[in-house]
């Protein structure tokens, strides 16, 4: 992926993405040993758009930046507060 593409996907409307064409986030693994380069580079790997994937049947629209909170930590963060929209524990 360049820059270009990778605007291009960061740009897109989550609505009109079609869902199946999701990756989700549940199958995606990170080492967290790896270094922060690594993690992204197999993240990358994993994901057809990385600021696009699903949870089960709801989509995901991401945003990254070099400071604050790391993926994992925004991911539990985003999974808590949907679950307890939801009605359901996560732990």
């Amino acid at each position: 992926m360049n820059r270009a593409e990778l605007e291009q996907m960061r740009q897109m409307d989550i609505q009109s993405v079609d869902i199946d064409t999701l990756v989700d986030i549940r199958d995606v693994k990170i080492d967290f040993k790896l270094d922060k380069k690594e993690k992204i580079e197999m993240y990358l790997q994993q994901v057809n758009n990385p600021y696009c994937v699903k949870y089960k049947n709801i989509k995901i629209q991401m945003q990254f930046n070099d400071e604050g909170q790391s993926l994992a930590e925004k991911i539990k963060r985003y999974l808590v507060t949907a679950s307890g929209l939801l009605g359901v524990t996560v732990f």
